[in-house]
């Protein structure tokens, strides 16, 4: 059965829009633990960054990476802080960068 091009544009426009929750999701997750870890200036946008892109090239926004970056907190915070707490907050950060991009400017 052939898609027709709305059902293929409605399909990328999900893709892109789940790449965009996931990689806005995982620099608040970064900046978050970029606190815990008490990295500031440089250092603490380099290690946001590679959260945002664990096995990935910095450049490149993936659809969703959560479990990849969830190990990389959870070997970065370990001792500091739970699985069950890194899991908690992905959730919280998911929700708050939904509510960032659909919502701009709209305070919580």
């Amino acid at each position: 059965m052939d898609k027709s091009a709305s059902q293929i544009f409605d399909s990328a426009s999900h893709i892109s829009d789940n790449a965009a929750l996931a990689h806005h999701r995982n620099r608040l997750a970064g900046l978050w633990a970029a606190e815990l870890l008490g990295l500031i200036g440089h250092a603490a946008g380099d290690y946001v960054k590679a959260v945002m892109h664990p096995d990935h090239a910095p450049d490149a926004i993936h659809d969703d990476d959560a479990e990849q970056v969830e190990q990389k907190l959870r070997r970065d915070l370990a001792g500091r802080v739970s699985a069950a707490e890194i899991r908690t907050r992905m959730g919280h950060f998911l929700a708050e960068a939904k509510r960032q991009i659909l919502h701009p400017g709209q305070k919580h």
